[in-house]
C-alpha cells in the first residue's frame, strides 16, 4: 500500500494528473494574445462552452459540498448548493446580458457605467479578497475528500493519534446517550469539553496520511502548470475531460451502495423518515422551505447581476445553449450526488466526526482498487479547470484594472507575463484562504451573502439610469463593513463576545421523530423486528441565536460565563432591535431572517443614497468629436499600440470619441480609454445612452460583424428604444420576444422535470 491507496488506484491518479498537464501543453499553441489567454478569443463555441460552464458549474467538489449537507441534514441538507435550481431559468435573460457588456472583466463596467476609475481599482482589489475566498473554498474540499481516502489503519497510530480517536468515540457514545435524554449527570462536564472540540473541528475521526499544507502546494502545481500553458481555453478542455469523469464517479457508488444496504427498501429502513424530505422537518430542518426560498431570493440576485462565464462565447446562441445546458446538467448530477448522502447516512451511521469528509469516507468504504483511484482523480481534476477558470478571471482583473493603467506603453509580451505572474499570485492565494478557513458550507454561505450585494449593484446598474458612482462606492463600503467587519471583528472583543444579551441560545426541546427500529429497540419492547418505523424521542441541542456557536469560557466548568464565537450574525441582531421577536425563532427561521436582509437591504442602501447624495457637477461643453482614423477599424481584433492609445487621451480630453473609435474600444476591451477625468454634462449623456444601447444590441456571430452592429448602435443610441418596457422612465427594461417567452418558460419545464426527478428518487422504495 502507498500512503493507504492500492498501488493501482496511485497509478490512475498519476496518470490523469499528466494528461491534465498534457492538454496544457496542446492548447499553448494556440495562445498568442491577451485575449486568447483571458476569452479564448471570444471564439469558443456552443460545445466547449458547455464543457467550460458544466465544469465551472458542477465542480466535483460540489460532491462532498452536497454529501456534506445531507449527511447532517438529511435531503433537505442539499439546498445550500441546490438551491439555483430555481435561479437556472434566469439564466436566459443573465447569460445574454453578460454578454452583450462585451466585456473581459467586471471592473471594467464601472468606467464604462459611472466612469468611476477608483471605483474600477477598489472592485478589481475585492477581486483579489475573493480569489483568496472562493480559492481557500476549492482547496479545503479538495483536501478533506482526498483526507478521508488517504485513511491511517490503527495499527499505524502514534500515542496522540491513539488518544484523539479515542475521545472521538467517546464523544460518539456520549452524544447518542444526549439525544436519547439518558446523559448521567456526572458525564455532562465531559461532554460539553468534547462537544465544544467537535465543533471547532479538533476531534477527528480518522487519521490521514497526507495533511493540508503540502497537499495545497502539490495540488496548486499542477492547476498552476496547465493554465499557464493555455489559459482559459485549457480550462475549457480540460472541463470537457473531467465532465465525463464526473458523470462517472456520480453514479460509481450508487449501485454498489444499494446492494450493501439491501437496495432502495433497505436505505428507506436504516434512515430516518425526516432524512427523505427534500424540503426538511419543520420541527429539525435547518432548510425549510422559507428558508430555502430567502436564500433562493439571494442566489438569484447574485446570479441575475453577476453575470458570468459569457465573454468567450462566439455568440449569444453559443453563451446560452453553453450556460443553460452546463446548469441544468449540474442540477441533474446533484441529484445523484445526494443520493449517495443518505447511502452514506445509512453505511456511516454517527461514525464521521466531520460531515465534510463523509464522501470521501463513504467512497474509501466502498470502492476497490483501480476505482477508488478513479473517484480521487474525478474529485481532485474535476474541481482544477473551476480553480484555473477563476485564476484565468483574477489574472485579467489584476492585469488590465490595476498593472496596465499605472505601467503603459509596455509590449504585448510583457503584459502576458503580468498576467501569468498574475495567475501564480492568485493560486498561491487560495493556498493561504484554505489555511484561513476550516468550515465548507460556513464558508460558502459567506461568499453568497456577500454576493449578494454585487448582485444587486449589477442589476441596478444594468437596469436603473439613476443610480451613481458616489451612490456605488458609499453603499459597497457600508455594506462591507455592515457584512464582514462587525460580524466577524466584533467578536474579538471580550466584553462583547461574553455579553448576556448576545450569547443567548433557543431552548433545548424533546420531540419524537419516526425512525426505523434497531435490535435494541427490539430487546427493548419498542418494536417487533428492524426496520419498523417508530417513534422515538430526539433531544434538539439550543442554537445561538447571534453567534455562529456559544461556548463556556472554561469548558470544565458547567458555571462558567458563556462566550459566542465565530460570526456575529448582525443581520438577526439588527431585526431583534426593530421589534422582531428572533429569540423565539428555530435554526431555520433565523437562517431566514438572515438571508431576507442579505437580499433586501442592498436594494434599499444603493436607491437610498443615490436619493440622498448628490451628483457629482459637471459643467458643460462644445464636445468635439474624435475622427475614426484615431483607430485603424481594418485591424479591429489587434490590441491598440500605446501610441494610438496616447493619441486617444490627447484627442478625448475634452471630446467625445466617434462611434467607429468606441466601437473598436468597446470589442478590443481597452475600456480604460474611455476614462474622462474632466468629463462634462454632455460627454456623461453619450456616455450613458452608448452604454444603454450597446446593452440592447445583440451580439453578431463574429466579431467583425458584431463591431459593424456597435458602430450602427452608437451612431444612433436610440436605435432599440422601441424595445422598452416603460419608454418613459428610468427603467431600462426591454420587452419580452416571443422566443424570450418560449425560452424562459420551456426553462421552467424543464425544473419541474428535475425536482420531479428528485421527488421520485425520495420515494421509490418507501414502505
Amino acid at each position: 500500500m502507498i500512503l493507504g491507496l492500492h498501488p493501482l488506484d496511485v497509478a490512475v491518479i498519476v496518470m490523469a494528473f499528466f494528461a491534465v498537464i498534457a492538454v496544457g501543453v496542446w492548447v499553448s499553441r494556440g495562445v498568442k494574445h491577451k485575449t486568447d489567454f483571458f476569452v479564448g478569443g471570444r471564439k469558443l463555441g456552443s460545445v466547449l462552452q458547455f464543457f467550460l460552464n458544466f465544469g465551472t458549474m458542477t465542480d466535483s467538489n460540489g460532491a462532498p459540498m452536497v454529501v456534506t449537507g445531507v449527511y447532517s441534514q438529511g435531503a433537505s441538507g442539499m439546498w445550500v448548493p441546490f438551491q439555483p435550481i430555481f435561479s437556472t431559468p434566469f439564466y436566459w435573460f443573465s447569460a445574454v446580458w453578460g454578454r452583450r457588456t462585451r466585456l473581459i472583466t467586471g471592473p471594467d463596467q464601472f468606467i464604462e457605467r459611472f466612469n468611476s476609475r477608483k471605483l474600477a481599482i477598489a472592485m478589481a482589489w475585492w477581486g483579489i479578497i475573493t480569489s483568496i475566498l472562493g480559492g481557500g473554498l476549492g482547496n479545503i474540499v479538495s483536501y478533506k475528500v482526498a483526507a478521508a481516502m488517504f485513511v491511517k489503519p490503527e495499527s499505524a497510530y502514534n500515542v496522540t493519534e491513539e488518544r484523539l480517536i479515542g475521545d472521538y468515540r467517546e464523544y460518539q457514545e456520549d452524544s447518542k446517550a444526549f439525544v436519547a435524554g439518558t446523559l448521567p449527570a456526572k458525564k455532562k462536564i465531559r461532554f460539553e469539553e468534547l462537544s465544544a472540540r467537535y465543533k471547532n473541528g479538533t476531534l477527528p475521526s480518522f487519521i490521514s496520511y497526507i495533511n493540508p499544507l503540502p497537499f495545497y502546494i502539490i495540488y496548486t502545481l499542477v492547476v498552476m502548470i496547465y493554465i499557464l500553458l493555455g489559459g482559459i481555453k485549457a480550462a475549457a478542455y480540460t472541463d470537457a475531460i473531467q465532465g465525463v469523469l464526473i458523470l462517472v464517479f456520480s453514479v460509481l457508488m450508487i449501485p454498489v451502495g444499494l446492494a450493501k444496504v439491501g437496495g432502495l427498501s433497505g436505505l428507506h429502513q436504516r434512515v430516518p423518515e425526516h432524512f427523505f424530505n427534500i424540503f426538511g422537518s419543520v420541527q429539525l430542518s435547518d432548510y425549510t422551505w422559507y428558508a430555502i426560498a430567502a436564500f433562493v431570493l439571494m442566489g438569484t440576485i447574485t446570479l441575475l447581476g453577476t453575470p458570468g462565464g459569457c465573454g468567450s462565447a462566439t455568440d449569444e446562441r453559443a453563451m446560452r445553449i453553453g450556460v443553460l445546458g452546463g446548469a441544468f446538467a449540474k442540477r441533474v448530477v446533484m441529484i445523484a450526488w445526494m443520493f449517495c448522502g443518505l447511502l452514506a447516512v445509512a453505511i456511516l451511521p454517527g461514525t464521521i466526526s466531520d460531515p465534510d469528509n463523509a464522501w470521501g469516507t463513504l467512497a474509501y468504504s466502498l470502492l476497490g482498487p483501480g476505482l477508488l483511484g478513479l473517484m480521487i482523480s474525478g474529485i481532485l481534476l474535476g474541481h482544477m479547470p473551476g480553480v484555473g477558470a477563476g485564476a484565468v478571471n483574477f489574472s485579467a482583473t489584476f492585469t488590465r484594472n490595476l498593472y496596465e493603467p499605472l505601467i503603459t506603453g509596455r509590449s504585448e509580451h510583457h503584459y502576458m507575463i503580468v498576467a501569468k505572474l498574475a495567475v501564480v499570485a492568485t493560486l498561491a492565494l487560495g493556498v493561504v484562504g484554505a489555511m484561513l478557513f476550516s468550515g465548507i458550507l460556513t464558508l460558502f454561505t459567506t461568499i453568497v451573502s456577500i454576493g449578494a450585494f454585487f448582485g444587486a449593484l449589477g442589476l441596478l446598474m444594468l437596469f436603473w439610469r439613476p443610480l451613481t458612482a458616489m451612490a456605488a462606492g458609499s453603499g459597497w463600503i457600508i455594506w462591507m463593513i455592515f457584512l464582514i467587519v462587525l460580524p466577524w471583528g466584533l467578536p474579538h472583543f471580550q466584553g462583547f463576545q461574553t455579553n448576556p444579551r448576545l450569547t443567548v441560545q433557543t431552548p433545548a426541546r424533546t420531540i419524537m421523530v419516526k425512525t426505523p427500529a434497531t435490535s435494541d429497540d427490539i430487546a427493548a419492547g419498542r418494536a417487533m423486528k428492524v426496520g419498523e418505523v417508530i417513534l422515538r424521542p430526539q433531544v434538539i441541542s439550543p442554537v445561538p441565536v447571534y453567534f455562529s456557536s456559544v461556548t463556556r469560557t472554561k469548558p470544565d466548568d458547567p458555571t462558567s460565563t458563556l462566550k459566542g464565537t465565530g460570526r456575529f450574525h448582525i443581520e438577526i441582531y439588527v431585526l431583534s432591535v426593530l421589534g422582531v421577536p428572533v429569540e423565539s425563532f428555530k435554526t431555520s427561521g433565523l437562517n431566514c431572517s438572515r438571508w431576507l436582509v442579505d437580499s433586501i437591504g442592498p436594494f434599499l442602501l444603493l436607491m437610498g443614497l443615490t436619493i440622498l447624495l448628490p451628483r457629482r457637477h459637471r459643467r458643460h461643453s462644445s464636445a468635439a468629436v474624435v475622427p475614426s482614423e484615431v483607430i485603424d477599424v481594418a485591424k479591429p481584433h489587434e490590441d491598440v499600440s500605446p501610441d494610438e492609445a496616447a493619441r486617444i487621451r490627447d484627442m478625448t480630453v475634452n471630446g467625445i470619441v466617434d462611434p467607429a473609435s468606441y466601437a473598436a474600444i468597446i470589442m478590443e476591451g481597452n475600456i480604460s480609454l474611455l476614462y474622462r477625468p474632466d468629463e462634462t454634462i454632455e460627454q456623461e449623456k453619450v456616455r450613458i445612452d452608448r452604454y444603454y444601447a450597446k446593452l440592447k444590441t445583440p451580439v453578431a456571430p463574429t466579431p467583425e460583424a458584431d463591431e459593424k452592429e456597435l458602430v450602427k448602435t452608437f451612431t444612433d443610441p436610440t436605435r432599440f428604444n422601441k424595445n422598452k418596457l416603460f419608454p418613459k422612465s428610468n427603467w431600462e427594461f426591454n420587452r419580452w420576444t416571443k422566443m424570450d417567452v418560449i425560452g424562459f418558460g420551456s426553462c421552467w419545464l424543464i425544473v419541474f422535470v428535475i425536482m420531479g426527478i428528485l421527488w421520485l428518487a425520495l420515494n421509490v422504495g418507501k414502505v
